[in-house]
């Protein structure tokens, strides 16, 4: 009889990249490309593919002060295992692949790093490749920090961090500015974040895949990508709620990304100086930046705008004036003290997880409490050290902030006032920020600029 038997047949599968997540391909193929802005989710700055040659370590050589490389090699220490990629230092310029000029001034660093774009920025980058995407001969430049409201706030290290990060993330990856307020190599209007938004390593752990090799089109490596809900049996991500500091950063990125918000406001000087209060009012703020706002304006007792780019204006005897002397001392009310971005970001900034906590989550909104020893607040002479003490409310499905108290406490030097406490609610964005003709008139290019975009103009 015939012996029946099987056959072995070998099948050669191509390798692809399993699992990415939609909202990180998505990223990773936005390029700026053609953008009038400059700027893509992605950030790349070219067609193809530009890597580095993965298989040999990356020559570093650094010259400056030392306390700035050192900055500069703790960094690349950070980055080696999510770029892949291992440093090694070098004592000639010219055995180089990558160049680093840190801590000293603009003036002092070589011609290429000081023109162009570079001019007035506090870092500059530069990278080269070959005909086959491949890249080599890349610089940075990290400045000596000359901003004084950084020395008086004693925000100078992270901002050496900062800048130190965002240069080597040009140098090591074909990325330019990214559109996105939590990234590092945002634009310069952002906070300095010192460490990587986890967007930004996902997008250098797919960029460093070897599948993905230099001089491929974004065509090409979608071939490659296996999105993790195309998977017969993708991860389970259920539990997968926002951690306290998770929602506070999607919550700073939200606001952000609205560019405008107001808020019903009230509070004021308490304890000692409590006769130093304002009553409910409308504060507004607009052309939002990292830091906080170009345009802010509140509506208290008696009409006021305050304009952060071009000193204030009030309404005096039915007209609206600039420069008037008393508008602070007329309403009791500092906007330093008042403004959003100034918990947000020094909890992003200084805050750990015991600092943070859940005050109460009922259906749709949670509440969060933040203790604070530091913030991004400058310095003055009239305090030695402050304590906040803030309550934020956000709202599950917006991530927009419907509400937030701030409790500031001053251990002040004299015979000052040493609390001061503000009250929001009613939180609404996107909304128009209504600017008196004369005011519109009067105002900067600038200005009227970021009133245009707000209010829709353009």
């Amino acid at each position: 009889s015939q012996q029946q038997g099987t056959q072995d047949f070998e099948h050669e599968v191509a390798a692809k990249i399993v699992g990415v997540k939609r909202e990180v391909w998505q990223c990773y193929r936005d390029s700026k490309i053609n953008r009038q802005d400059d700027i893509g989710c992605a950030g790349r700055d070219e067609k193809s593919v530009v890597k580095w040659d993965l298989d040999r370590p990356l020559r570093v050589w650094a010259t400056g002060d030392r306390d700035y490389i050192d900055v500069l090699w703790a960094t690349l220490d950070q980055l080696s295992p999510i770029f892949d990629m291992t440093f090694t230092s070098v004592q000639s310029e010219g055995d180089a692949d990558l160049k680093a000029w840190v801590g000293i001034t603009r003036d002092e660093g070589p011609e290429h790093l000081r023109s162009g774009k570079c001019v007035d920025a506090d870092g500059c980058a530069s990278r080269n490749w070959s005909t086959d995407y491949v890249a080599y001969d890349a610089s940075i430049g990290v400045w000596t920090v000359e901003t004084d409201w950084l020395h008086t706030a004693g925000l100078v290290d992270r901002r050496i961090e900062h800048v130190t990060l965002h240069e080597l993330l040009h140098a090591l990856m074909p990325m330019g500015h990214r559109d996105d307020p939590l990234s590092a190599v945002n634009n310069i209007n952002a906070p300095d974040w010192a460490a990587l938004d986890p967007l930004e390593e996902a997008l250098i752990r797919l960029h460093r895949n070897r599948l993905i090799r230099p001089g491929m089109t974004m065509a090409e490596v979608q071939e490659l990508v296996v999105l993790e809900n195309e998977l017969l049996d993708p991860p389970d991500r259920r539990g997968g709620s926002l951690t306290p500091i998770k929602m506070l950063r999607e919550a700073f990125r939200t606001l952000q990304n609205a560019d405008s918000a107001t808020w019903h406001l009230e509070g004021g000087w308490s304890d000692d100086c409590s006769e130093l209060r304002f009553g409910r009012g409308e504060y507004t703020i607009a052309g939002l930046y990292g830091l906080g706002a170009y345009l802010t304006r509140f509506f208290g007792g008696s009409d006021r705008i305050l304009d952060f780019l071009d000193d204030g204006w009030s309404r005096v005897d039915g007209a609206w004036v600039k420069d008037s002397p008393d508008i602070w001392a007329e309403t009791n009310w500092a906007p330093t003290f008042s403004d959003p971005h100034v918990l947000l970001v020094s909890a992003l900034y200084f805050a750990s997880d015991r600092d943070i906590r859940v005050a109460s989550a009922i259906p749709g909104e949670t509440t969060l409490t933040i203790m604070l020893n530091n913030t991004t607040s400058p310095r003055v002479d009239w305090y030695r050290s402050v304590r906040l003490e803030g309550q934020i409310t956000i709202d599950d499905r917006t991530l927009e902030i419907t509400a937030y108290e701030m409790d500031w406490h001053f251990d002040t030097v004299g015979d000052y006032c040493d609390r001061y406490e503000v009250f929001a609610t009613q939180g609404r964005y996107r909304v128009r920020i209504e600017v008196p003709d004369a005011v519109y008139s009067g105002t900067t290019d600038d200005m009227r600029e970021v009133i245009d975009r707000v209010n829709g103009r353009r």
